[in-house]
């Protein structure tokens, strides 16, 4: 196995050493991953499946640039051309 939970009772994650990406686990790394920021383990394996494909790959902080503008600036934006618009209609 290659990961147990903290009290080291119950086997997390576990892994194939002769296969070139197989990992399997009941922990919940999802609830730790994010748009700009990806848990490794997702981003490792579309960055695997894409190297297998022949596609390009990105690292993390190419992933980071890339999804930073979907986050906050998107909104704060929509939100001050929407204030910008409220303000137009009043006047």
């Amino acid at each position: 196995w290659s990961g147990v939970s903290p009290d080291e009772r119950l086997v997390e994650f576990i892994e194939l050493r002769d296969h070139p990406w197989f990992v399997a686990t009941q922990a919940h790394p999802e609830l730790k991953s994010r748009p700009n920021h990806p848990h490794p383990l997702f981003r490792d394996f579309v960055g695997a499946a894409a190297s297998r494909l022949g596609l390009p790959t990105a690292t993390p902080e190419e992933i980071a640039e890339v999804a930073e503008p979907a986050t906050g600036r998107r909104r704060a934006t929509a939100r001050a051309k929407a204030a910008s618009s409220a303000a137009s209609a009043e006047s």
